[in-house]
């Protein structure tokens, strides 16, 4: 095969991945925002799937780098070693030249690696807890029948009494709403970066404030604009799409708001790096 059309291969593979990675990246931030994995589907695929597209993509994209460096590594070498006043023989220095180089990537490669490892942390707090049932409790009023005032039943032929089945624990926020909004919403709500002066962390942001309006209104879910920001009824607001929330999420704000809104200051977990 002629150099020149293997270099006219590698420049349209080159496209190819530069493009899919441009799409796949659009697809990641805007159709399939952080937290649609398990509640979104594009083309049959979640979230996560797209991002392992990605990730390949951008192996390609290196390989082809690679690739294009040892076919024009001869010009390189030359064009390097006249910048730099070395223009004696360098025809000899390009095997010694390219082993050098390659092995100073590897090292950097592996370096990059080695540190990713070693920086992941354990999250203290499970991102998504089981969602609780609630048990309706039986009701304990017998029935009246017309004829039981005429007629009473003796005392030994009544019924014993049914038993009370304990109610469910209320919802509260930094037990139950707190990990499923911070999987979302911390990186861009959280102690290293507050975007529109809005943080998960702050009681004030959510019933207001001398300076901000009330965005939760306990027992009034309806009328709380925390819940049309989650379910992308504004449209006006900067990355509406983005703020938009899965449905179990929201029936999680919608029942923590009607139930009142209980806050507990003493279980604010740690303070946490946005994911």
């Amino acid at each position: 095969m002629k150099r020149t059309t293997l270099n006219q291969i590698i420049d349209l593979l080159a496209a190819v991945f530069f493009l899919g990675m441009i799409a796949t990246g659009y697809i990641l931030y805007f159709p399939l925002p952080p937290g649609t994995n398990k509640s979104h589907l594009l083309w049959s695929l979640t979230r996560h799937r797209w991002g392992e597209i990605h990730a390949w993509l951008s192996l390609g994209v290196l390989a082809i780098l690679f690739l294009h460096l040892a076919l024009h590594w001869s010009w390189i070498v030359v064009a390097v070693s006249q910048r730099l006043g070395l223009t004696r023989d360098p025809q000899a220095k390009h095997l010694k030249s390219g082993i050098i180089t390659t092995l100073v990537l590897l090292g950097i490669l592996g370096a990059f690696a080695w540190i990713t490892q070693v920086s992941v942390k354990e999250q203290t707090t499970p991102c998504c807890p089981p969602k609780q049932r609630r048990k309706a409790p039986i009701s304990t009023t017998p029935s009246r029948h017309p004829s039981s005032t005429a007629t009473p039943q003796p005392r030994a032929r009544l019924t014993p009494p049914t038993q009370r089945v304990p109610a469910a624990p209320p919802i509260e926020y930094w037990k139950d709403v707190y990990p499923r909004l911070a999987s979302a919403c911390l990186r861009c709500h959280g102690p290293n970066k507050t975007r529109g002066g809005f943080r998960l962390d702050r009681r004030e942001d959510y019933f207001g404030s001398n300076e901000n309006a009330a965005l939760v209104l306990p027992r009034n879910s309806a009328q709380s604009p925390l819940l049309s920001i989650v379910k992308g009824e504004r449209p006006s607001m900067a990355a509406a799409e983005a703020h938009k929330l899965p449905p179990r999420d929201i029936d999680l704000l919608r029942a923590w708001i009607d139930a009142g809104a209980l806050w507990s200051q003493h279980a604010a977990p740690k303070k946490q790096d946005a994911p």
